[in-house]
């Protein structure tokens, strides 16, 4: 198991109330309210069941959470549409898994495009 590390993106600091941990040790600082307003599929973050003092772990590579968590903000979106096709399916396989709504939409849109 890799050693922790913080995302450049979204590191873990104090206006964060929920931190996330890759597959491969990165932790991400997100905000529960971006996940209550952006996903479906965080329903603890949802009931307030968790927070910064509980670090969740996920099964997902940080190269796959790079191109997800900007999805639940209101940001400019990633360009997926150069990613190579693995890349774009493991974004949506990751996607429907946590029902970010964006992230399901512009993964669907670049598959539907790349055949």
């Amino acid at each position: 198991m890799a050693l922790p590390r913080d995302s450049q993106t979204f590191p873990p600091t104090s206006d964060a109330d929920l931190i996330l941990v890759s597959s491969d040790g990165v932790r991400y600082g997100l905000h529960s309210k971006g996940l209550e307003v952006s996903t479906g599929g965080f329903p603890p973050v949802i009931a307030g069941d968790l927070s910064v003092a509980d670090p969740v772990a996920l099964a997902e590579p940080s190269e796959v959470l790079d191109l997800l968590f900007p999805f639940i903000y209101p940001t400019e979106h990633p360009h997926i549409e150069d990613l190579e096709f693995r890349t774009v399916i493991q974004l949506a396989e990751t996607a429907e898994k946590y029902q970010v709504y964006p992230a399901m939409f512009a993964s669907r849109m670049c598959l539907r495009y790349s055949r």
